[in-house]
């Protein structure tokens, strides 16, 4: 139920920021373009399955092997990049505790 609502969530930010060239992009209000990748922190997965969903459904999906492979690294940085933090600050914090 949690996972839907952060899914819907990203799935409207994403909406509202319309069509960019990265799914970690943020328009501010005066039209400059943010890297949201250390805002989104944790939800980071969630904003890139709603990046593929606005996409799809706004036939934008990358047409190209160069376009698709680019986009690969870009969820390999979501998914990893996500998963390493935690397991680091993890790590760190049963070190302290021992």
């Amino acid at each position: 139920m949690v996972g839907s609502g952060l899914y819907l969530a990203a799935l409207e930010w994403r909406y509202r920021q319309g069509n960019t060239n990265a799914w970690w992009e943020i328009k501010s209000e005066t039209g400059k373009t943010i890297d949201g990748r250390a805002i989104y922190g944790a939800v980071a997965p969630y904003m890139l399955a709603a990046d593929l969903t606005f996409r799809y459904q706004t036939n934008t999906l990358p047409t190209t092997k160069d376009g698709w492979n680019e986009y690969g690294k870009q969820m390999a940085q979501a998914l990893i990049g996500v998963t390493v933090r935690r397991r680091f600050w993890s790590y760190v914090f049963r070190q302290e505790t021992v």
